[in-house]
């Protein structure tokens, strides 16, 4: 028995030749060939190649075989002018497509000599959708009811009259569905999440579930990497046939643009079914599911965005003779978090509160949400960034949301700053629909983005020195005005008064006012200093004098800092031609000089408050240095060439240049010219220390080799009428607390030390500088033209006049004082 390609039997041919045997009556009987013959057995075969269910669009190939004869009973008869052909499936899956013919006139007797296998017959077979089965049909012979048509087609030789037939074999397959669908899905929180699920034939579910990824950022100062954007897919068998080599074709090159598959069978019951790995049974449907890949946010990476995911699979084991297709688009961005942060801190206003502004600016691509300011003012730092750890927290309101591109500004206050202060502030936000991997019920943060500002706090001080009366009884007063805050001032206005009913501050009487140049200073920076001058001539005796400053604070309208400062204006009456102690430069001529430089030496006057008491004269050439808290009670006196520096504290009258001092010098080179020349009234050879010198009423001369003191006092004594000139030619040395003093009605003015020609330094030293000066001392004048004199240091109390240097050192000090009334 023949098998057709369903597995059919040829006998089935047979059955309609019975039927069509008994139409024709006992006619057939007449004429037999073979002559016993009794049954048409010709029958066909048809295969098919491949064989089993097809997909519409697959091409089949058809085998017809005609063997006569077939399987079955009876005795075959001849059959001869028989057409055989083949009809393909048509769209309604019946037997109504193309039709080939096989073979015409042909001849098949019945003993098998005529047995034919026919050339085989392609077919692509294409149904309309919804058709779930296509027939193909081998048909030998026609009976269409018209004997003269139908015997064209065939004759079967079973009677004396010959008969038409038709033979006919229908070969019936399903039609399977190829029907794949694909899901591209996108993470960008690490593959905790997954974006854009479905599966799809075409994108139906569209490309709105965005997930949002960053690209490398940085934000005050920190830099952050890229986030990593993970893409995997999903392809399933949506139809009945089986899916052969599938393969994913990915859009965006920053990606493997090539995921293999493999194949998907068309039903399943358990994952085993879908003869695939990575497939599992879903519903009686197999769906494969890749593994992830991912690549670094970045522009290029988002540019590309929303991309397609396209599978393709072979529907039959031609490749690319029937496939199925299905696409996905996914989409993200890669946007750039980006914050920047400026903050101000206003002026202080009226009632002590300094504004504080705080201005968020979104310089990325991404929203930002939620956004946490942290502000801070240090009190005990007047400049930024603070260096110490205490802060007070400023309340200012958060942001909750700045989109990409905007900025806004918030603000908060602080109170009670006295001195400038650094405030700073940290501001972090929500990246808004972001997720952060390591918490992912929670946005990603951006790094904080700081900015800090100095609180200024407007003050200003003002000092003054009021210098002692000069000779015609003027205090000279410097105003010293100084921006101590962090804030710009203007218009400066100060008030000066003198009140003479108060020798000491502060005052209880009324003042007088006090002029001052400039009356108003325009402007003054931060941290600097304006000057102004004034005076106040006539005082008596010691006066209280009031300064007070009062400056406009620039950007705060209306508001005001002040200060004051307090001072004695010291009344000493000049006495420069009845000075008790010095003895040259009397008479009518300019004030007498306390300390006179005569040729071109230096005078070096340093250390704590010891004091010259009286105008310091320097003559041509010569230069004078003071440092330290030393101070001088009147003016400073510069002939022509000769120089002046100054540092430290200490105080002194007006430095007066150019002056002519060729008197002063002419009196003191002459006096120790005169002097030298006086005759002997006593002679010693040392001073060693605890002599007493007794005056005789008059001019006492005493011509001395040296003067070697240690810790011991000579005493020159006497009336009123007593002078004293000490000649001395060798070394003159006071050490240890040496003194020379007077007594009884001597005056120091009296007294003169003329160390006459060159030699040794006269030198003090001892101990006890500054205020209450000193252990070495001596009453009197100290002339040596041609010496250096050191007070290291030493008091003298007198004139100290030298032609070569002087230095007054270590709290050394040289008064002179006015007469006792």
């Amino acid at each position: 028995m023949y098998k057709t390609a369903n597995g059919s039997s040829v006998a089935r041919g047979f059955v309609l030749a019975l039927l069509l045997l008994g139409v024709s009556g006992g006619q057939a009987l007449a004429h037999r060939s073979p002559s016993n013959c009794n049954a048409n057995r010709l029958t066909l075969s048809l295969d098919q190649n491949p064989a089993g269910n097809i997909v519409s669009g697959q091409t089949v190939t058809y085998t017809v075989g005609v063997f006569n004869p077939g399987p079955g009973t009876g005795i075959g008869c001849d059959v001869t002018g028989t057409t055989v052909t083949l009809t393909c499936p048509g769209a309604d899956g019946t037997p109504s497509g193309s039709t080939t013919v096989l073979g015409t006139g042909l001849s098949f007797p019945a003993d098998n000599s005529g047995d034919t296998i026919f050339p085989s017959v392609s077919c692509k077979v294409v149904v309309t959708p919804g058709v779930t089965s296509a027939t193909a049909r081998a048909q030998g012979g026609q009976n269409t009811g018209n004997r003269t048509a139908d015997l064209t087609k065939g004759v079967l030789h079973d009677a004396a009259v010959d008969d038409p037939f038709v033979r006919i074999n229908d070969l019936t397959v399903s039609v399977n569905t190829c029907v794949a669908k694909v899901d591209k899905q996108v993470s960008c929180d690490g593959g905790k999440t997954f974006h854009d699920v479905g599966l799809v034939s075409a994108d139906e579910d569209g490309h709105t579930d965005v997930c949002f990824g960053w690209n490398a950022f940085t934000i005050g100062g920190t830099s952050m990497p890229a986030e990593a954007i993970q893409v995997r897919y999903a392809v399933a068998n949506a139809g009945t046939a089986d899916l052969l080599t599938c393969t994913i074709t990915e859009g965006n090159a920053g990606f493997p643009t090539t995921v293999s598959v493999g194949s998907l069978a068309g039903a399943c019951v358990a994952d085993v079914d879908c003869g695939n790995a990575q497939a599992t049974c879903v519903n009686g449907a197999c769906v494969f599911t890749s593994g992830a890949n991912q690549a670094d946010c970045s522009a290029t990476l988002s540019a590309a965005e929303p991309d397609k995911a396209t599978v393709t699979c072979d529907c039959t084991p031609t490749p690319g003779e029937v496939q199925a297709t299905a696409f996905d688009e996914a989409k993200f961005q890669c946007l750039t978090p980006g914050l920047a942060v400026t903050k101000a801190c206003k002026v202080q206003a009226a009632d002590g509160t300094s504004e504080v502004d705080v201005t968020l600016m979104n310089t990325g691509t991404a929203d930002l949400q939620n956004c946490v300011v942290t502000d801070k003012v240090f009190p005990n730092d007047p400049t930024c960034p603070p260096t110490t750890t205490t802060s007070t927290d400023v309340t200012v309101a958060g942001v909750a949301s700045l989109p990409a591109g905007q900025s806004t500004t918030v603000m908060g206050s602080v109170t009670g700053l006295t001195t400038n202060a650094c405030n700073t502030v940290a501001v972090t936000c929500e990246i808004k629909d972001s997720v952060d991997p390591a918490n992912p019920s929670q946005p990603k943060k951006t790094p904080p983005a700081t900015d800090q500002d100095v609180c200024p706090v407007a003050s200003v001080s003002i000092s003054k020195v009021c210098a002692a009366q000069d000779a015609s009884g003027v205090n000279q007063i410097t105003f010293t005005v100084t921006n101590t805050g962090g804030v710009a001032l203007a218009n400066c206005a100060i008030t000066d008064n003198i009140f003479e009913n108060d020798m000491t501050c502060p005052p209880t009487h009324t003042g007088t006012p006090v002029p001052t140049t400039p009356a108003t200073i325009a402007s003054l920076d931060p941290k600097a200093t304006a000057s102004a001058t004034g005076s106040v001539s006539g005082l008596t005796k010691d006066a209280c004098d009031d300064v007070v400053v009062t400056c406009d604070v620039v950007g705060a309208t209306g508001r005001t800092v002040t200060s004051k400062d307090e001072k004695v204006c010291a009344a000493r009456p000049p006495c420069p031609t009845n000075c008790a102690n010095p003895r040259i430069g009397g008479g009518a001529q300019p004030p007498i000089c306390t300390v006179l430089e005569l040729d071109g030496g230096s005078v070096s006057i340093t250390g704590p408050a010891g004091g010259i008491d009286g105008d310091i004269c320097i003559a041509d050439g010569g230069k004078l240095a003071i440092t330290g808290s030393q101070f001088v009670t009147s003016n400073i006196r510069l002939s022509s060439g000769a120089s002046f520096s100054k540092s430290g504290s200490g105080r002194t009258g007006q430095v007066q240049n150019n002056q002519n001092l060729s008197q002063q010098v002419t009196d003191a080179l002459n006096r120790a010219a005169l002097d030298a020349a006086l005759p002997c009234t006593q002679t010693i050879g040392t001073l060693s220390g605890g002599e007493t010198i007794v005056g005789n009423g008059g001019l006492n001369v005493i011509c001395v080799g040296r003067v070697t003191i240690g810790g011991k006092v000579v005493t020159l004594t006497g009336g009123t009428s007593d002078q004293f000139v000490l000649n001395i030619t060798g070394k003159f040395a006071l050490t240890g607390g040496g003194q020379i003093r007077v007594a009884g009605g001597v005056q120091p003015g009296a007294v003169e030390y003329n160390i006459i020609g060159t030699g040794e330094q006269v030198a003090f030293s001892g101990g006890g500088g500054g205020t209450g000066c000193c252990k070495a001392i001596v009453d009197g004048t100290l002339l040596a033209p041609a010496r250096n004199i050191a007070l290291s240091p030493g008091l003298v109390n007198g004139q100290v006049i030298s032609g070569r240097n002087i230095s007054i050192v270590s709290g050394a000090s040289v008064r002179c004082k006015c007469p006792t009334p």
